[in-house]
């Protein structure tokens, strides 16, 4: 099984987590597992290729890395944080947020499909896009979890 297939699957157990409306308890060293296997994701998938990277292809991942990563700032904003009677704070995800990443990859997939020039580019962009934005995402709960007297 590839690590595509794991990370979906995480996917779907964090849709099941939402569906539940269950808020979840901000652990900070998990908060950074889905980040760090996404990147191990996509470190395999394009290792196994032999890309050339080429300008163009640098270029369409600085671009929408850090467009994703202000996207990924602005859904951690937009998440809602409580704080219960021992001082734990937990927050709660939308469905959006993890459709997003389904998409991501479901459309990435359907690019390494046809296979041309312009479609390893745009799958590139895809995948540096939904990492930036889980890394901003991570940072931002991050940010809330370490100077709110949680450490």
């Amino acid at each position: 099984m590839t690590m595509s297939y794991g990370i979906v699957i995480l996917l779907l157990l964090k849709i099941s987590n939402v569906s539940k409306g269950k808020t979840k308890l901000i652990k900070f060293p998990n908060l950074w597992i889905m980040p760090v296997l996404f990147i191990g994701m996509m470190l395999e998938d394009y290792g196994k290729q032999n890309f050339s990277y080429s300008s163009e292809m640098m270029m369409a991942l600085a671009v929408f890395g850090i467009i994703g990563l202000c996207v990924g700032l602005m859904r951690g904003g937009s998440l809602k944080y409580e704080r219960d009677s021992d001082e734990k704070m937990y927050y709660k995800e939308s469905y959006l947020s993890l459709l997003i990443y389904i998409l991501v990859i479901l459309a990435k997939w359907g690019l390494k499909f046809i296979g041309d020039a312009g479609s390893d580019i745009i799958g590139v962009g895809l995948m540096s896009f939904a990492c930036g934005s889980l890394i901003g995402r991570c940072s931002y709960i991050s940010y809330r979890y370490l100077f709110s007297g949680n450490l």
